[in-house]
């Protein structure tokens, strides 16, 4: 399983032209990624706000590590403050493999970007987290955050942003992509749990979702989901509420018109791997529900749906939910 070294901007200094600031919305990347890069059996590590960058590269370089993935926005010096766009990826000179990682990126982020031409892959010596990180790496500067257009484009791209991202380290992985969900289950209102950190589809009979600022119908309203779309859900629902974000958007959205992100496929199949355990067979998707089956050490099952990190599985005929981090999906 390839690994993935997590390094969003350290910057709260750097402040958008439309509000908030780099480290802000660089770590709003890296956790509409995070879902996409479970899915898609990419192990992660990820620096934390409060850290020095000589303690996210100490880190980095503990841990052993395919690629160190440092996220970051850009701004324009001087004159040009403000009038610059673009969107480029930083890779080190005298590496192959980064540059390789980068290009792809690019590539990628062409498809994204409103502004294919305008976006390049820039070899560098100078850059700490390029020049003293042991794993491959490469720093993306995800547009210009001083210019109008590009931090609205930033803003309201969020999870179109991960999502391309995850498509370049699949590829540069040489992984199958696999989408976060390609189908709705329940409703998170049905369920009464679902895991934080995870996508949940907009499943309205309208065209949109409102987002409120707190939980309640007389709550100002903050934004809107389209239907189908995506959340990522912060907070599991608490008396039908739902704390989610929507690209650069948070608030509250009713978990009757939420439902759970799942992936299908009767193909799949898993082994129990719990180093000799039993694992628990749960009536929903959550550590606090109900236990109806324990499955034995090497069990191979079928999987119908994954729900954020659990698996919908049918055993010996029951149908139930295990933690998918002890089920290692097989051929």
């Amino acid at each position: 399983m390839p690994s993935v070294y997590l390094s969003p901007s350290l910057q709260s200094f750097n402040p958008y032209i439309i509000g908030g600031n780099e480290q802000q919305y660089m770590n709003y990347v890296a956790d509409a990624l995070e879902p996409y890069l479970r899915a898609n059996n990419i192990a992660y590590n990820r620096s934390q706000p409060n850290m020095t960058l000589a303690e996210v590269i100490a880190e980095s370089n503990l841990g052993n590590y395919d690629l160190h993935l440092a996220l970051h926005s850009n701004a324009a010096a001087g004159a040009n403050a403000g009038k610059l766009r673009g969107y480029q990826a930083y890779y080190y000179a005298t590496s192959a493999d980064s540059r390789k990682v980068a290009e792809i990126i690019v590539e990628n982020a062409k498809k994204i970007y409103p502004l294919p031409n305008l976006v390049f892959a820039v070899p560098v010596t100078n850059l700490a987290e390029l020049r003293r990180t042991k794993a491959t790496s490469v720093l993306i500067e995800i547009a210009y955050h001083d210019n109008l257009a590009d931090a609205n484009w930033i803003v309201g791209n969020i999870q179109a942003i991960a999502k391309n991202l995850a498509q370049s380290l699949t590829q540069y992985f040489n992984l199958p992509f696999k989408d976060v969900c390609t189908g709705a289950g329940a409703t998170l209102a049905i369920l009464g749990s679902y895991p934080k950190g995870n996508y949940a589809r907009v499943c309205t009979m309208s065209t949109s979702l409102n987002i409120r600022k707190q939980p309640s119908v007389q709550s100002a309203v903050a934004g809107s989901i389209p239907k189908g779309a995506l959340a990522l859900v912060l907070e599991s629902p608490v008396n039908g509420w739902v704390k989610v974000r929507y690209n650069s958007t948070e608030g509250y959205v009713s978990a009757d018109y939420l439902c759970a992100c799942t992936q299908s496929g009767s193909t799949r199949e898993g082994v129990v791997t719990t180093n000799g355990a039993n694992l628990n067979l749960r009536v929903r998707p959550a550590d606090s529900a109900p236990v109806i089956g324990r499955i034995t050490n090497g069990t191979r099952l079928p999987i119908l749906e994954q729900i954020g990190t659990w698996y919908k599985v049918n055993y010996n005929g029951t149908l139930g939910y295990v933690s998918a981090q002890y089920v290692k999906e097989v051929n």
